[in-house]
């Protein structure tokens, strides 16, 4: 059980799995061998690498992909905040 306020330990969270199609597997493999020093984000912002990419980049490829008015990059933020959170996960 989680207690609010208390503060657990990296060590005492469980891994949060993502199962990733073959598809996604391929994408992301191929993003990490161009990942930089100075990255902080695997989505990092293409001005500055420090920063994570921009909320209006997801939300145009989400336009892009047909979902526009059904679903936003806070609404998907929002949702993986809140899964995490139930989980444990700290707030970082």
């Amino acid at each position: 059980m989680l207690i609010r306020g208390r503060r657990k330990r990296i060590e005492d969270i469980p891994p949060y799995i993502v199962p990733l199609s073959t598809q996604a597997q391929t994408i992301v493999r191929s993003m990490l061998k161009e990942f930089k020093p100075a990255q902080k984000y695997l989505f990092a912002s293409a001005t500055r690498l420090t920063d994570r990419m921009s909320e209006d980049t997801v939300n145009f490829a989400l336009k892009r992909m047909g979902y526009d008015g059904l679903l936003t990059g806070h609404g998907l933020c929002a949702t993986m905040s809140t899964a995490l959170n139930e989980i444990g996960y700290p707030r970082i």
